[in-house]
Order: C-alpha cells, then structure tokens, then sequence
C-alpha cells in the first residue's frame, strides 16, 4: 500500500507521544525554560536538565560523617568496657550455666551450686540473665529487696549463705513479665530480644559492685546460641 504524502504518518493509538506535542499551539518553548501558555500544559512540567537556576538538596552521605557524628555512642562504650573489665579482675572464676531449652531445671542448678560453693567457704555471687524468666532472686531469699547504689555501683544484695544476688526480678515492681515484644514475626522478636539481653548482661556486669568474688555464676536465658554472647563479653570464662 502506497503512503498518501497529504496524510499524517499512521501512529498506533496507544503508542507514546512525544512531550512536545502536547503544548498547545499558542505557546512557546526555548531551552531552559518552562512552558509559556494560557492553560497549564497536561502531566508534569518539563524541565531541561542543564538548568540549574534552582540549587538541588544537598543529602549527607554516610562518608561524610566524621567520628560518630558527635554522639560520643564510642566513647560511652569503652567506658562501660573499662568498668566490667575492672570488675572482673576480682572475681577468680566464672562459670557460665547455660540449656538448650527452658524448664529443665538450669536456675535451680545455678542455686546449687551457688549453695554448695558458699558452703564450702568460697565468697559467691549470682547474675540472673534471664530477662524473659527471672528466678534468682526468689531462689535465694531476696525477692523484694531495695537496690542500692553506692560509690563503687549498684550494691548486690546478700541472700541465703551470704550469696550475692543480682537479677531483673530486683528493678521489678510486680510479677509481670520484664520484657515483651511485639513483631511481626518470631525471628524479629527474637532478634530484638537476644540484643535487649547482650545489652543488660552488659550493664550487670559492669555497673555491679561484686567486690572481692571467689565464683561468679552467670545464669543465662535457655538456648545455646546465648553462650556465644557470654564469651564475647567474658573471654575467660573457667567454665559451663
């Protein structure tokens, strides 16, 4: 079929049009400038990439950022890192008791050590890092103790056989459960809950006054994969 040179060249109906042909005939249009027109040209208004009239947002890259942006979140950490190292140099051994599920009776094995070892003369203290199901402190009698915080940190309170004890059950005014967490899924609770537990096993640790400790008895919230986080901040535990 010959082509009529008269006709407008055949265009599909759905086919794209170009931005040009839209503008309406009694406008105007030169580079770097916008459409010159009575109506408002129809869809977004085109702008030549060489205009640069308008300065652009200026966004800071993470590069940019020198240190930690004057949080001071490093020097924080040492600081913390400093102390649980000074407190550790006073505890001759640290035994880790760990499960690989709840309920089958870790925490009152953690109590009988604690008993057998205080009974043998040894100077004993109990960190409860257990945040979802904290039991120390009832095993050994100080359910319901005040805290107190004296110049060297927080004071743990002495139990049944002079026993030190520190766990959630002592920030606690109730029975409710210290931590719960709503997420979507289990793998994100569990996400959020593992990093809420490295955090207070931290502070424990560091902001506690043990003193002088023949034993330290850590004992962890069920699941192996807590062990790990043991060992990132006590390197030389004497055993689990």
């Amino acid at each position: 079929m010959r082509c009529d040179p008269r006709r407008r060249p055949w265009r599909h109906r759905g086919a794209a049009r170009s931005p040009f042909s839209s503008a309406p005939r009694s406008s105007s249009w030169s580079p770097g400038q916008r459409w010159r027109s009575s109506r408002a040209p129809p869809g977004p208004v085109w702008r030549d990439p060489r205009d640069r009239s308008r300065p652009e947002a200026v966004v800071k890259r993470y590069r940019d950022i020198v240190g930690d942006g004057g949080s001071n979140i490093v020097g924080q950490v040492e600081a913390q890192q400093a102390r649980l190292g000074a407190r550790l140099r006073e505890v001759r051994a640290i035994i880790a008791v760990v499960s690989g599920k709840g309920g089958v009776g870790k925490s009152s094995i953690t109590a009988n050590l604690a008993g057998a070892f205080a009974l043998a003369g040894a100077r004993v203290g109990v960190l409860d890092a257990d945040l979802n199901g904290p039991s120390m402190a009832t095993m050994l009698g100080v359910r319901g103790r005040t805290l107190t915080v004296g110049p060297a940190g927080v004071e743990p309170p002495a139990g049944a056989l002079g026993i030190g004890v520190m766990s959630m059950d002592l920030l606690l005014a109730g029975d409710a459960t210290p931590l719960t967490w709503d997420a979507p899924s289990q793998a994100e609770a569990h996400t959020w809950r593992g990093t809420m537990e490295a955090n207070a096993l931290r502070e424990f640790l560091a902001d506690t006054a043990w003193g002088p400790l023949d034993v330290l008895l850590l004992d962890l919230p069920p699941g192996t994969d807590r062990l790990a986080t043991v060992t990132g901040l006590v390197p030389a535990l004497s055993g689990t």
